[in-house]
């Protein structure tokens, strides 16, 4: 899967804490660059005390790998510095440790690793910071690792004349590049484009997708506020505005791409108008037939829900809403990510300006009321990961993203100086043992079933402690399924 997740702290203080134990190994992977062009690295010293000082971390996992790109800057004064970090698992353990840096010898300048991103040998990083607050020329960079784990520079991917990127990062999948871009020329970024680059053509050249099932006439449209791809679907998500201060409708536009002709058209649009439940679809995951969406359910953009849908038989629907659990802060699904079985969404809380949160990992087959039996796309709270004190993990839950049983929950520096190490929060998530499962050989009579059903009403009604909400599903063909590079932003 893929799906980049940025976190970004701004006029913030990060206390100093311990390192790791795990002692990183720079023998592991090597890393070969071209420093011909490469200006020099600014002497002076930074301080994210300084007016427009920041500093961005970004997070990808493919398999056992965990990437994650840093920068210091100031888009004052041009600063910066950054730097791509590999983690990988130490044998079959639950640790990681860090295995190399891009590049290898030095930091880089120019936004350098401002977003990452991995499908299987490749890394890819984009040169901006969330928000698109700096005004440097964009590139995306290629790493390719050959047979010997050598990191090298394969080529670097420039956008077309009078495009920028609009400061939301890339996703990824099967060395697929997904780019939200808009025209500097009309500058105008309600008038969205997603490009998508390929690995078939080296990147030379890109699909456009832009969304049609919209009002024109809408006083604002924001696209894409979140976005993913995974195989032959594109999803984003979209809000709007009919006048200054009234709330339009909120969409999630889903693009499929056509086996025979290759061409990428949008073929479902889900919409929830102003009057509905859903005020805002934001943040998006996919991975296969299944994505998860951050879905706000107040008008002040505080309260949410994390929405399940699937994809059956052509159209997608909802499955499942997750509503937050009941420790649960504001913001809940302010992240969201989603693999074969598990998926993940926090929560968010602030304190002196550091973002982070609380991360709540589900289970496909999982029902915490009955914890032994497998339950069919229940989807069920089975872990969390909280913040008791931001001090000792600071930044910890800002981000989460999830491949396949690996979670990476964001990192933060060591130390606030350039160069210095980082503690990852990367987790080797547990599958659950059942000891039961329910007899699929029997079929009860319709007497059984409402009594079941009467039971189970009675249960949701009484349980005042009921963590979540289900809609009905229905057991489907389980498929294997590949992995991948999984990013995501905010």
């Amino acid at each position: 899967m893929k799906y980049l997740w940025i976190l970004i702290a701004v006029f913030m203080f990060v206390p100093v804490f311990a390192d790791t134990d795990i002692e990183p190994d720079d023998g592991d992977i090597e890393v070969t660059d071209d420093y011909a062009d490469e200006e020099e690295l600014p002497d002076e010293d930074f301080s994210l005390e300084e007016d427009g000082a920041g500093l961005s971390i970004t997070t990808a996992v493919n398999g056992s790998t965990v990437i994650y790109g840093r920068v210091f800057y100031n888009y004052i004064t041009d600063y910066s510095r950054g730097r791509i970090y590999i983690y990988e698992q130490i044998g079959e353990t639950g640790e990681f440790a860090l295995a190399g840096q891009i590049p290898s010898d030095r930091e880089k300048t120019s936004y350098f690793g401002g977003y990452v991103g991995m499908s299987e040998n490749t890394i890819f990083t984009l040169n901006a910071v969330y928000g698109n607050g700096t005004t440097n020329e964009k590139q995306l960079d290629i790493y390719k690792k050959d047979e010997k784990s050598v990191w090298s520079h394969h080529k670097t991917v420039e956008l077309p004349e009078n495009y920028d990127v609009t400061g939301k990062g890339f996703a990824t999948d099967n060395g697929n590049i997904l780019l939200p871009v808009y025209n500097t020329v009309i500058n105008d970024k309600s008038i969205p484009e997603l490009f998508l680059y390929s690995p078939d053509e080296d990147y030379t050249s890109y699909t456009s997708i832009a969304p049609a099932n919209y009002d024109k006439d809408l006083y604002g449209f924001s696209f894409p506020m979140g976005f993913d791809i995974s195989d032959n679907t594109i999803v984003a998500t979209s809000t709007s505005m009919k006048d200054e201060f009234t709330y339009g409708p909120t969409s999630i536009h889903i693009f499929s791409k056509d086996p025979e002709s290759g061409e990428w058209s949008e073929t479902q649009t889900i919409k929830s108008d102003s009057g509905d439940l859903v005020k805002a679809y934001y943040n998006i995951s996919i991975f296969k037939d299944r994505f998860i969406v951050h879905s706000y359910l107040d008008e002040n953009l505080t309260q949410g829900s994390a929405q399940i849908f699937q994809n059956r038989e052509g159209t997608w629907e909802l499955v499942k809403e997750i509503l937050p659990p009941a420790d649960a802060k504001n913001h809940f699904g302010w992240n969201v990510s989603i693999g074969e079985d598990f998926a993940v969404a926090t929560d968010k809380a602030d304190s002196k300006s550091l973002p982070y949160g609380t991360t709540y990992v589900f289970y496909k087959d999982y029902d915490p009321a009955n914890p032994d039996t497998k339950t069919e796309d229940n989807w069920g709270l089975f872990d969390k990961y909280e913040v008791t004190d931001e001090s000792v993990t600071p930044l910890m839950g800002s981000v989460a993203v999830i491949d396949g049983d690996t979670l990476s929950m964001g990192a933060a520096p060591t130390i606030l100086k350039s160069g210095d190490p980082m503690t990852p929060y990367i987790e080797k998530l547990k599958t659950p043992e059942f000891t039961e499962t329910p007899d699929e050989t029997e079929t009860p009579d319709e007497t059984e079933v409402n009594d079941e059903k009467e039971t189970t009403d009675d249960a949701k009604t009484d349980d005042g402690d009921s963590a979540e909400e289900t809609t009905d599903t229905e057991n489907n063909d389980k498929k294997e399924k590949s992995s991948g590079c999984s990013v995501m932003l905010f």
